[in-house]
């Protein structure tokens, strides 16, 4: 994710398991040689046990190295221990809490070798001034050793180098970590004395010195190189140098080091000391004294560096002096300070301090601030400064961010979402204007098509009732819209939104809110396009075609033409849009069982309460207040109730719907009080057509019920103008009822596409292989089309569509993923049972209990959480039982 992959080796701390043989084990002392191999591991050393020299010892992957308390390992010879990523050597104390005394490699052959191993749980026991108190984990004196990739924690030198000392050599070690080892003088992590060689790409992290100075690395005449390391939250006694300690005449290179977080200090240089190279580090964000302290006669030249947030200023002491030239250093302006070129006292902008990442943001002062001399970043751009560069990505990011507007109605989390579209890193950050709102996280380094949910926090902070409003901006390296900036309302009191689900065509539409001011312009009601106003596409287009109110009013936005002074809360209103499209509102809630005034015969009415309520027969409960003064109601969907005929195909009602009522007398409705058991009982049809496909809704229809005294419920029914367009579609209820509407012609369109006023529609039935046309005969009403009219009848079916035994007709599909249906007949009105079992004969779902007519039936079987398998589908009626095989796949 940074831009700068300084550190190669990339290990999770973590308690180590060890693979061992539990069956074998070699004990060994004294001389050793040869091969251990997994074998013989795990290898216990009961006594100290030496490499002589002229001898070799080679450690394969995967061997464990246990000692027995008080002993150690000295090499005089050849030793490697080459594990691998995944398969460690590891060195360590054959029971938890025993000490034992390390590893010296004193004068060893300089092919000695450790790669991939652990060293931990060792100490240097000896007295100060004595080297058998330095190098807890590692002594090594006059051999040019190499440690690559390993780990060193836990060990602890009574003097110095409390994870290693390494003296009158030039060593390889690179990409290692140390880790909570302790020097009880100097050096907590590794002493280095008299030394040049390489100590590049390390992790070096809490680690102490106890009773002075170093607590991470600590060089005396020393001029190792130090590069690529990450010095990170290290302790000592003294305010100098917890990050890097150096003194007595050290000349070593120091480049693109990160030393931040450390207890007392970042860098202390001491007594002639003077860096041979110092450019790009980031000392940042260290504790005690200083960031960097100079002291008797100590020379730096920092390039292309950071010092900055350290808890207090730099210090230069003893004729010492600091060259600065193209650095960002907090306060420059110091004695034994030398301001050249390109020096500026900026925040950096780290991507995120908190969680240890000191790499640069997009917008950071410090990208492309480098010397334009300085060798380019690996991305070809001018250096950045600081350890940590920002890679221009090779092309431009794209951001994309939703949603593009948030609105809270309580305090509590919600989610954005960023996505990078591009095929480059995106760098973002947030910022919010208010206290209120904290975005986590709150920046963040996203990979090419990739997205990651932002957790938006919203807190009351005793804000008034009312809209709060605030903004998230979103920063970028998106060259387009480097800022992006999401505003968010906070709705506080009893305010709530809506959000009304238009479909095309013609919709009945009401509020259960009383919108904010704003849309209104006059004290009756909101204003109808201003209400509607975000279903604007641009200045000539809009996805309203046509909004009427009960006075037959209208608004039409194509012509700009509108005569519906406002919108009377207390109605529905007829809404017609060109595609699916949704309706959002924000508002004062309307109280659900708020009065509504009802005068005789039609009236569009809203819909208040924010819970649906059950509209089936026989209890007709959403209007049960008044029931016995209602002669029908319907939805714009056209499906209606009618109490007289105990008819109802309507849905529970919903918010954001409107209703059209017909009352026989004026009457108040007050809408009931919810009834979850009542709704948890309401089934919905599962007759549906499947020979015809449901008619286009015209916004104007008449309702016609049908009854069938002899019925199959397969058997569907239709009406068409006499020019053949489709008008009304239904299926039979158990009950031998079919309601259905039959839509009028539009008359905002072109073409015929309903009855015209008094036409008389043809009516079809499909009996499941072939149409028939019919005819009704007509008890109430009548068949010319007349808007709002109800016509009831009844059709007489022939012989033919009577069933005459009782048997499965089809089940189909089958096999079946989530949902099948079974259609049979039955010869005579009765009790039926339709329940499937598994194998074993275990009922597993009782689908249909219940009276039908003679007839052919369908009914639907939903899978619902039944795993994959055959079952056993058993339908009795009148002591009769048959049975079929199911089949389900997931």
């Amino acid at each position: 994710m940074f831009s700068n992959r300084i550190f190669t080796l990339v290990i999770v701390i973590i308690t180590l398991t060890i693979s061992t043989n539990l069956f074998s084990q070699t004990e060994v002392e004294g001389d050793v040689s040869g091969v251990w191999d997994t074998d013989g591991s795990p290898y216990i050393a009961v006594d100290d046990i030496r490499v002589p020299a002229q001898e070799t010892l080679r450690v394969e992957p995967g061997v464990s190295i246990l000692f027995v308390r008080g002993t150690t390992l000295l090499i005089n010879g050849l030793f490697t221990a080459d594990g691998v990523e995944n398969d460690l050597i590891t060195f360590s104390p054959q029971e938890n809490g025993d000490e034992w005394f390390g590893i010296d490699v004193i004068r060893a052959d300089d092919d000695t070798r450790f790669s991939y191993c652990v060293i931990e749980g060792a100490r240097a026991p000896g007295e100060w001034d004595d080297v058998s108190a330095c190098g807890g984990g590692i002594y090594c004196s006059e051999t040019n050793i190499t440690i690559l990739n390993s780990i060193f924690r836990n060990n602890d030198a009574n003097d110095e180098g409390g994870g290693a000392y390494i003296s009158n050599c030039d060593p390889i070690i690179e990409n290692n970590i140390f880790i909570e080892n302790s020097g009880n003088r100097n050096a907590g992590a590794i002493y280095f004395l008299e030394c040049e060689g390489e100590f590049n790409n390390n992790w070096v992290e809490d680690n102490h010195a106890v009773a002075h100075s170093g607590g991470g690395v600590f060089l005396r005449r020393s001029s190792t190189r130090i590069a690529g390391n990450r010095i990170f939250r290290n302790r000592s006694n003294t305010n100098w140098g917890s990050g890097l300690y150096m003194d007595f005449n050290c000349s070593p290179e120091i480049d693109r080091n990160l030393i931040c977080q450390n207890g007392q200090g970042g860098i202390f240089m001491g007594v002639n000391c003077e860096s041979a190279s110092f450019m790009h580090n980031t000392i940042a964000n260290n504790q005690g004294r200083t960031g960097i302290l100079l002291y008797d006669g100590c020379t730096i030249m920092a390039v292309n560096c950071i010092i900055y947030g350290n808890l207090t200023s730099n210090s230069i002491m003893g004729g010492c002096r600091l060259t600065l030239d193209y650095t960002d250093i907090e306060n420059p302006d110091m004695e034994g300070v030398d301001i050249g070129e390109g020096v500026i006292d900026q925040d950096p902008m780290f991507f995120d301090v908190e969680n240890d990442n000191f790499s640069l943001f997009f917008d950071s002062p410090c990208v492309d601030a480098g010397d334009p001399e300085s060798p380019r970043d690996p991305d070809n751009s001018i250096a950045d400064l600081g350890a940590l560069y920002f890679e221009n990505a090779g092309g431009e990011s794209e951001i994309f961010v939703e949603p593009d507007f948030l609105i809270a109605e309580e305090p509590g989390d919600y989610i954005i979402n960023i996505t990078n579209e591009s095929e480059n890193p995106l760098w973002w950050r947030t910022h919010c204007n208010v206290d209120w709102i904290t975005c986590t996280p709150d920046r963040m380094v996203l990979d090419p098509e990739s997205d990651v949910d932002v957790l938006i926090e919203i807190r009351d902070n005793n804000l008034d009732e009312g809209v709060n409003h605030g903004e998230i901006s979103i920063f970028s390296n998106d060259p387009d819209t480097p800022e992006i900036v999401i505003p968010v309302q906070f709705m506080v009191g009893d305010i709530r939104r809506l959000s009304v689900s238009l479909d095309e065509g013609w919709n009945y539409v009401s509020l259960n809110i009383e919108p904010f001011e704003n849309l209104w312009r006059g004290e009756n009601g909101p204003d109808v396009e201003l209400l509607f106003d975000e279903l604007r596409i641009d200045e000539d287009q809009h996805h309203v075609v046509m909004v009427k109110n009960e006075d037959a009013q209208f608004w039409v936005p194509r012509y700009n033409y509108n005569q519906i002074p406002f919108l009377d809360l207390r109605e529905s209103w007829e809404v017609q849009v060109d595609e699916n499209v949704d309706l959002d509102c924000i508002g004062f809630e309307i109280r659900a069982n708020a009065s509504l005034v009802l005068r005789p015969n039609w009236n569009y009415v809203a819909y208040y309460p924010t819970y649906p309520l059950d509209a089936s027969e026989p209890d007709f409960y959403v209007l049960s207040p008044i029931i016995g003064n209602v002669t029908m109601a319907k939805d714009c969907d056209g499906n209606f109730l009618a109490p007289e005929r105990e008819f109802s195909n309507m849905p529970p009602w919903r918010e954001g719907c409107g209703y059209k009522i017909k009352v026989d007398q004026r009457v108040v409705l007050r809408y009931p009080p919810p009834d979850e058991e009542r709704l948890a009982r309401f089934q919905p049809p599962i007759y549906q057509n499947s020979h015809w496909d449901k008619p286009r809704r015209t916004g104007d229809n008449m309702s016609l019920l049908v009854k069938a005294d002899n019925f199959q419920t397969d058997i569907e029914i239709a009406a068409f103008t006499q020019n053949g367009v489709l008008v009304g579609s239904g299926r039979f209820n158990q009950n031998g009822m079919c309601g259905m509407a039959l839509w009028g012609d539009d008359q905002t369109t072109s073409d015929v596409d309903g009855l015209q006023q008094d036409e008389h529609p043809v009516f079809k039935i499909w009996d499941g292989s072939a149409e028939s046309t019919i005819e009704l005969s007509i008890s109430e009403g009548s068949l010319n089309y007349e808007v709002d009219a109800f016509t009831f009848g009844d059709l007489l079916l022939n012989k033919s569509m009577i069933a005459d035994d009782f048997e499965v007709t089809e089940l189909f599909p089958n096999p079946f993923n989530n949902e099948t249906s079974v259609s049979f007949s039955i010869p005579e009105s009765g009790i039926v049972n339709v329940n499937l079992y598994d194998l074993s004969g275990r009922e597993l779902l009782s689908i249909f209990n219940g009276g039908l007519n003679a007839g052919v039936h369908r009914v639907l079987i939903e899978s619902g959480d039944m795993t994959s398998g055959v079952y056993l589908l058993k339908i009795n009626f009148s002591n009769i039982s048959l049975s079929r095989k199911v089949v389900l796949i997931r």
